[in-house]
């Protein structure tokens, strides 16, 4: 990434679930590569009280490091018939339970509250997708409190 230049970034598993990272032109003040690590890093606590989904459990990592966001960025998660499935069985299958929560060291919030003002999600139950815009890099994972 780098001023001025807008990014799309979407990666697939073998069973077709999409991951979707979207940047807007000026999202970062400097060249920064965002590395994409698929999977849910061990040894990062879990509660519970939330039905969690590690199948879709995911990092963004900057580089460098310390490198901040200067606008929301879009993250979207396509789930697949797993989730639903595991919906149906505690919450007679209410996709709008779904979230997408961000490790922030010390423990998991939601990812709509990593800006300021918090944002909205994006609920795309009709093609199993979920979108919300972020103001934070890390780790982030699929959840239904």
């Amino acid at each position: 990434l780098g001023p001025g230049i807008g990014y799309n970034f979407s990666a697939s598993d073998d069973l077709g679930r999409i991951i979707a990272l979207d940047v807007p032109a000026d999202a970062v003040a400097g060249e920064v590569t965002i590395h994409y690590i698929p999977g849910y890093p061990s040894g990062t606590p879990i509660s519970t009280d939330i039905l969690f989904f590690g199948d879709y459990a995911f990092t963004f990592l900057p580089e460098p490091k310390n490198a901040e966001l200067l606008m929301p960025i879009t993250l979207g998660v396509d789930y697949g018939d797993d989730v639903t499935s595991a919906l149906q069985s505690v919450s007679q299958g209410d996709e709008s339970r779904l979230l997408l929560y961000w490790w922030n060291g010390e423990g998991w919030q939601d990812a709509a509250t990593t800006c300021v003002t918090p944002a909205a999600y994006e609920r795309l139950p009709e093609i199993n997708r979920l979108r919300v815009p972020v103001c934070q890099l890390g780790t982030f994972l699929l959840v239904a409190p």
